[in-house]
């Protein structure tokens, strides 16, 4: 089963009930925020996202797997405050080595896929979200998904997915099966 988007609710219930400093709010925040897939966000390391000074770079240049393509991403405000209120409970060191997804015994080992999606479901529990169908690949459709609803926007929802086409975009979303269904119920006999 595909992963489904978080709705805007859902989205709210869970920063009403999981800590701004959690690493699970962190990885939910930073997923939304970048669009990036699993594999690229479990190597985000503190030093891609903070600066020598504490602050939070704005934009990233990420290297998505498996091209090593360079991409800038925006790190949005809830973002921002996750990764300062998650900052401050780390020392200097362990922070500015370590990956920001990783097992606290092991600082300096990337966070499994499989711990990402477990973080991903324990947050979806704590807040009353039903887990079924919900993934790291959820955070990365929440925001075009919220897009299209509201704008159709189809080239700037491209943009920031990186797609190679609309069409792409439209299968992604599952705009065809939806808007199919939708005019369906509109026109049934």
């Amino acid at each position: 089963m595909p992963a489904k988007p978080f709705t805007q609710e859902e989205i709210h219930q869970i920063r009403e009930t999981v800590p701004v400093h959690d690493k699970k709010r962190l990885l939910i925040e930073i997923g939304l925020s970048t669009l990036l897939r699993v594999a690229d966000l479990r190597m985000l390391r503190w030093k891609d996202v903070l600066s020598k000074d504490g602050s939070v770079h704005e934009m990233l240049t990420v290297r998505l797997y498996p091209t090593l393509e360079p991409k800038t991403v925006l790190v949005l405000e809830a973002a921002k405050l996750s990764l300062l209120a998650r900052a401050a409970r780390k020392s200097d060191e362990v922070r500015r080595n370590s990956y920001l997804f990783n097992y606290w015994r092991k600082p300096d080992q990337a966070m499994t896929t499989q711990g990402c999606i477990k973080l991903i479901k324990s947050a979806c529990l704590k807040a009353g979200v039903n887990p079924k169908d919900r993934s790291c690949h959820s955070l990365r459709k929440t925001i075009p998904t919220i897009i299209y609803e509201n704008e159709r926007d189809l080239p700037s929802i491209q943009s920031l997915l990186w797609a190679r086409s609309e069409s792409v975009v439209r299968r992604y979303l599952s705009i065809e099966r939806t808007s199919a269904f939708d005019q369906m119920k509109r026109f049934s006999l």
